[in-house]
């Protein structure tokens, strides 16, 4: 995305660290940057402008303005593209009104990591692509498309009309669940993950050809069924992806 501006100390103090894992003296940093583009304007002020400008959150010594990152309006006829596409088994991985930004980005680190081939979102009621998803993310946000839809619901029928698993979540003792464990990919697959609260809408559920869930490893108490929304989402792309290699 288009750089804006850059603003860092009006002295350089040791080094900074940044999320992509350069270790560069802040000046060397800023003419890596600029380099790329020639346009950015660059800023040296003090430090206590670059506290008030980052709102007390980490900086690192430096701040990066640019142009926000929106989502892409997905195509539907990528379904059916991707589908049949014999060479590769898709999984793709749907958020049905993901909210928390912490959340939102830790998925999207472990979607990359774990080699999600798509994420999909909806417009409306779901956590926007903001500094703290990047910073929560790692950096993955930079490098990710999330694609979006106007209807959750109406993209996983179309989905499951083309073939695909559309596997839904739920907590531990849903009647009609599978177990992760008894679950492998066969088939181009969306994983659907819910809401940190109410987990996946009605609608959604019933658009699910098959539900599965988490098995705890222990007897829980009343109320503790379930995990963190991120947490439980790693768990579920290592095991369906690990499925998918040892089937073959």
């Amino acid at each position: 995305r288009a750089y804006k501006r850059i603003v860092c100390p009006a002295h350089a103090f040791g080094f900074n660290f940044v999320c992509v894992g350069l270790r560069l003296a802040t000046d060397e940093l800023v003419q890596k940057y600029t380099k790329s583009n020639g346009e950015t304007k660059v800023f040296r002020v003090d430090k206590a402008t670059l506290e008030r400008m980052s709102e007390k959150r980490p900086h690192q010594g430096i701040i990066l303005d640019v142009d926000p990152l929106e989502f892409k309006e997905m195509n539907l006829s990528d379904l059916k593209l991707a589908g049949n596409d014999h060479d590769h088994l898709p999984l793709w991985l749907a958020l049905d009104e993901i909210q928390d930004p912490m959340n939102m980005g830790a998925i999207l680190r472990c979607a990359f990591f774990l080699g999600v081939d798509r994420i999909v979102v909806t417009f409306k009621n779901c956590c926007p692509l903001t500094p703290v998803v990047s910073k929560a993310s790692s950096g993955a946000m930079e490098i990710v498309q999330v694609y979006a839809v106007g209807s959750m619901s109406g993209m996983l029928k179309l989905a499951s009309g083309c073939g695909w698993d559309v596997v839904g979540t739920c907590g531990s003792g849903e009647q009609g669940a599978l177990s992760l464990q008894s679950f492998s990919l066969q088939r181009p697959t969306l994983l659907v993950v819910g809401n940190e609260g109410e987990g996946l809408r009605p609608s959604v559920v019933k658009a699910c050809t098959q539900l599965v869930t988490i098995e705890p490893c222990r007897q829980l108490p009343p109320g503790f069924d379930s995990l963190n929304v991120a947490v439980a989402t790693g768990i579920l792309l290592h095991t369906l992806q690990r499925s998918s290699v040892l089937a073959h």
